[in-house]
């Protein structure tokens, strides 16, 4: 049962990571990026390096397969929010400048072969990723640009994630769930409150009961 739940998984999380922000670029390419906080994307992008790293060196299949195709999508979706708040270029160079700093820490981590540093930034990072869009959820003007099913998908994903950290008893894995997972049930939860809240949503109920 263990090892059909770890082969499970191994499979599942990859899935979610990527598929998580497909919507979140759909929506941002027909609706805008009201809302939408471009740092967490800066985050997703740059936090998926250290990850592709650790799973190199400490034989995670699943972090480097992931993680290398999640930054294409989280590419992707940045380049759109970038564009539709005008900052194109300034999140490209910001984007740069962090992944040459994390080449520069995995180089010299994978050269003293001390895994350590590596993993501290992973982790850090995966702990703080999803603070922006929370804080944006609560301050921004409008949240019509946020995917719901993007943080739902995200949502599940941590839970994934920290089951199949657990399960290969691999603390790294495991423990960005611990605030993940909590830090998304809100914005999942904030995000459908404000749109239930939402004048669009509101006229559009008061329309169909009349």
């Amino acid at each position: 049962m263990h090892a059909l739940a770890t082969d499970v998984l191994a499979v599942a999380c990859p899935v979610l990571t990527v598929g998580r922000g497909v919507p979140q670029a759909v929506r941002l390419a027909r609706r805008g990026g009201e809302g939408v906080s471009i740092l967490t994307w800066q985050l997703w992008l740059l936090v998926g390096e250290p990850w592709i790293a650790y799973g190199v060196v400490a034989h995670v299949p699943a972090e480097v397969v992931t993680n290398a195709a999640a930054s294409v999508v989280s590419l992707v979706t940045l380049v759109l929010a970038g564009r539709r708040a005008r900052t194109t270029g300034r999140v490209l160079a910001t984007a740069g400048g962090g992944t040459a700093a994390i080449a520069l820490l995995v180089a010299g981590s994978v050269a003293t072969h001390d895994l350590a540093p590596i993993s501290l930034v992973a982790v850090a990072g995966s702990l703080g990723v999803y603070i922006p869009q929370a804080v944006g959820t609560f301050r921004a003007p409008s949240v019509a640009g946020v995917s719901v099913p993007t943080w739902a998908l995200t949502l599940v994903n941590s839970l994934a994630w920290g089951a199949y950290g657990l399960l290969i008893s691999k603390a790294p894995v495991w423990i960005p769930s611990v605030v993940a997972v909590p830090t998304t049930a809100v914005i999942v939860l904030r995000l459908y409150t404000r749109r239930a809240g939402s004048p669009d949503r509101i006229v559009a109920s008061a329309s169909s009961a009349t």
